[in-house]
């Protein structure tokens, strides 16, 4: 039989903490194209395009027209993402509450309510992917030094 002391229970306690940790980082990293993937399969099998057939502007674009215009539709993401997800909800709401839907709603009916929200849908994921394109790219602020009494005026010209 193996004795372990506190110290060494302890030890081993962190490693398989840590171990653990990185495992779950991992699989973190790997969620987003899963989700990515699987949206993607579903859509095609429901008969529906996806982000990946449709490349918008990127042939025709040099670097800095892309740039530019992946800065202007981030803006517009932000701005338009409560719109569309209150979009998407009301059509939700209408398809299980409203319509004809407890009176032999017919299938050509929910076939569109749904292809409503697919397009919805298209249109938000691919806003989402510029926004996160130019969050990312976007460089970050020099750190502000607050013990600086005068921030306009670096210490290097003092």
């Amino acid at each position: 039989m193996i004795f372990l002391t506190d110290r060494q229970y302890i030890s081993e306690f962190e490693k398989l903490d840590k171990k653990i940790d990185e495992i779950l980082a991992e699989a973190s990293k790997q969620q987003p194209l899963f989700d990515q993937q699987s949206t993607e399969l579903t859509r095609h099998l429901l008969g529906s395009i996806d982000l990946s057939d449709v490349e918008p502007l990127k042939r025709n674009l040099t670097p800095d027209q892309r740039q530019a215009y992946v800065a202007e539709m981030s803006s517009v993401f932000v701005r338009i993402k409560p719109l569309l997800k209150d979009f998407i909800e009301k059509q939700k709401d209408f398809m299980a509450s409203g319509g004809e839907m407890y009176h032999g709603q017919e299938e050509k009916q929910i076939i569109f309510a749904r292809g409503t929200i697919n397009g919805l849908y298209l249109i938000l994921d691919e806003l989402q992917k510029l926004y996160r394109e130019h969050t990312t790219a976007k460089p970050q602020a020099p750190p502000t030094d607050n013990l600086n009494p005068f921030p306009s005026i670096p210490y290097d010209s003092l």
